[in-house]
């Protein structure tokens, strides 16, 4: 994935993240879904910095705290719409 195509699908979802503001009702959905939009400006930052000095192990990281923060807004998506887990 090129750094342009990362900045599309970031800004996609900041705009996406403004619907959840709209509708959420849990202060920790909200805090978990900024923490995504952080994330994700941050990680863009770090991709700007280093672009093409990126390596493996920096992506590995950048990666796995992304997972950590959506895991964490699913939870509290489930949560605030008491959606249990299919399985």
């Amino acid at each position: 994935m090129t750094v342009r195509e990362i900045e599309v699908l970031a800004r996609s979802a900041d705009a996406a993240s403004s619907l959840v503001f709209l509708v959420e009702e849990s202060t920790t959905t909200r805090e978990a879904c900024a923490a995504v939009v952080r994330t994700i400006d941050n990680k863009l930052t770090v991709i700007h910095r280093l672009d093409a000095a990126l390596d493996t192990v920096l992506w590995v990281e950048l990666n796995d705290d992304m997972a950590r923060v959506m895991r964490e807004w699913e939870v509290a998506a489930r949560e605030e719409l008491q959606v249990s887990r299919p399985g």
